[in-house]
C-alpha cells in the first residue's frame, strides 16, 4: 500500500467517526426537550463567544456516551457496537510509527502510567485490509443511527 491510499482510507475512517458523533447528537437532540439555539441562531452563523443552550447537540458528552445514550434509547437491532470507542481512541491517541519508513504503519496505544509502566492497550498493524474493516464497522454504525437496516 502506498502512503496515498493509507491517508485516504484513515481519511475515511475519520469523516465516518464525525459522521457518527453528530448523527448521534442529532438523534438525542431531536428526542430531548431542551432546545439548544434561542430564535434566530442558526449553527451556520455561530461564532467564538455566542452562547447557546446545552442539549445534546451541544453538550461536552464524549463518543462513548454517545453511543451509551442511543443504545438505551433504540432497539436492540440497531444498537451501535460500544467497541468503536476503542478505535477512534487509539487513532486519536495511539502511537504511530514503521521502522523502515515504509507501509503498512503499526498503531499502538498505551495506558496510563502505573508506577512508571504502562500497559499495551492497543496494537494493529494498519495494512490496506485492516483499514478497509476499520472503515466497514465504522459505516455500519454510521447506517444503524440513521436508521438504516443492520448489515
Amino acid at each position: 500500500m502506498r502512503g496515498e491510499a493509507h491517508v485516504t482510507k484513515l481519511g475515511q475512517i475519520w469523516g465516518n467517526f464525525h459522521s457518527l458523533e453528530m448523527v448521534l447528537r442529532s438523534y438525542l437532540a431531536f428526542h430531548d426537550p431542551r432546545k439548544a439555539l434561542k430564535e434566530g441562531q442558526s449553527f451556520e452563523t455561530l461564532a467564538v463567544g455566542d452562547v447557546v443552550g446545552e442539549n445534546p447537540t451541544t453538550d461536552f458528552s464524549s463518543l462513548g456516551q454517545l453511543i451509551e445514550q442511543f443504545n438505551k434509547a433504540v432497539s436492540k437491532n440497531r444498537r451501535i457496537d460500544p467497541t468503536l470507542v476503542d478505535l477512534r481512541d487509539a487513532l486519536a491517541h495511539g502511537r504511530v510509527w514503521s521502522l523502515d519508513e515504509t507501509f503498512p504503519l503499526r498503531l499502538l496505544k498505551f495506558s496510563r502510567p502505573d508506577n512508571g509502566r504502562v500497559t499495551v492497550t492497543w496494537a494493529s498493524t494498519m495494512t490496506d485490509d485492516w483499514l478497509n474493516e476499520q472503515r466497514q464497522r465504522v459505516l455500519e454504525a454510521l447506517v444503524r443511527a440513521y436508521g438504516g437496516a443492520p448489515s
